[in-house]
């Protein structure tokens, strides 16, 4: 096992390459940026998992699972959702 930290694009979908079982432990910001840690085995094989980014007082989609939010330095708070590839819009 290992934890490795992405970088989520904001207002738009982040595609991951991870293991079907990685576990997101943590969405946080470093500055501007907005990261998600994931716990995975890097030996097991990958698919696409897609990530968005959705502002305050944005419309939120009707699918996808909330995995968490983040507050950057300039004080934005950005809304991490996973949702389904075949379902997923752009924000």
């Amino acid at each position: 096992m290992i934890i490795w930290k992405y970088k989520l694009k904001n207002h738009a979908v982040t595609d991951i390459c991870l293991p079907r079982d990685a576990k997101v432990l943590f969405i946080g910001a470093q500055g501007e940026d907005v990261f998600l840690w994931a716990q995975l085995d890097n030996t097991k094989p990958v698919l696409n998992r897609a990530f968005c980014s959705y502002a305050t007082g944005q419309a939120l989609p009707d699918y996808g699972e909330y995995i968490g939010s983040a507050i950057t330095s300039h004080m934005d708070v950005w809304h991490i959702y996973e949702v389904p590839r075949v379902r997923r819009s752009k924000p």
